[in-house]
């Protein structure tokens, strides 16, 4: 304090009067300024971490990204979903699915893989516009899981990423809200009022995750005539039995009707890893 009344031309030793008086106690809690400022950092360093394990892809060689993306984006969105309309957690998804290894593969599996690509394209062939139908069910809430958000986001970019399919996705789910309903119908899918089974052209039936007795009832509605225009990308059936208690007969019949099976190839996304494509000839 000497050095400041020197500065203001006072006797050495004495405070200047017109200068404030800093108390003990004040000086005594100046101490931990510096421990504040330093959380205060480190808590903004955490959240900008936050942000880059969300918005960044999940590395090619990881063993499971989908796992491990769906889990960081889930907590993320917890926070700020709320906010965001059906369309912009769709394109979210879909942007971040993009970018994964596991559609890499998807696409060259049903591209490159001849047993597979000869049975699409002799379907694709046998209708007039050279288009097939695409109708989903069993997608759960698109509001509220990330897991469904990115299973919709797989149709749409199958959809974009070919020329085969038409233009407007059917869609239907009892448990979808009026929000989601809506937010789906501007998207431009068409929203079913109820199961849609019995098909009069080659259709895509994309149900991931659906419990057997609607594939046994699709196969019912179709056994006569029209099952060689049916296509699954479903449950294994193979899996099926792994699963389920009693009706085997059931799954042995799908098996029979829809006798070639080729399971995706989803080894850096474990959660497809239990789907198939399935054509009956």
């Amino acid at each position: 304090m000497a050095m400041f009344g020197s500065q203001k031309g006072g006797k050495s030793g004495q405070q200047d009067p017109n200068l404030p008086i800093v108390s003990a106690k004040w000086k005594k809690w100046s101490n931990f300024v510096p421990l504040v400022v330093a959380l205060a950092v480190m808590s903004d360093m955490a959240f900008v971490g936050r942000l880059n394990l969300f918005f960044r892809a999940p590395p090619a060689n990881r063993v499971d990204g989908c796992k491990a993306w769906l889990q960081s984006s889930t907590n993320f969105l917890r926070l700020q979903q709320e906010q965001l309309t059906i369309q912009q957690l769709v394109q979210r998804t879909t942007n971040e699915l993009k970018t994964m290894p596991f559609f890499t593969k998807f696409l060259d599996q049903i591209q490159k893989n001849e047993e597979i690509s000869l049975r699409l394209e002799k379907l694709v062939n046998s209708t007039n516009d050279s288009k097939i139908d695409m109708v989903i069910y069993c997608i759960g809430s698109i509001k509220n899981s990330e897991k469904s958000r990115l299973q919709l986001s797989l149709a749409l970019l199958l959809k974009e990423k070919v020329n085969w399919i038409s233009e407007t996705i059917q869609i239907f789910d009892p448990t979808l809200s009026d929000e989601e309903n809506k937010g789906l119908s501007d998207m431009g899918f068409q929203v079913l009022e109820n199961n849609r089974l019995k098909v009069n052209k080659p259709t895509l039936f994309f149900m991931l995750g659906c419990p057997l007795h609607l594939h046994m009832n699709l196969m019912k509605e179709n056994e006569e005539d029209t099952l060689k225009n049916v296509v699954i990308l479903g449950n294994s059936f193979k899996k099926f039995k792994s699963v389920i208690h009693g009706d085997h007969d059931g799954v042995n019949s799908l098996s029979q009707n829809f006798s070639h099976e080729f399971q995706l190839d989803a080894a850096s996304c474990s959660m497809f890893k239990i789907y198939s494509w399935h054509f009956s000839d």
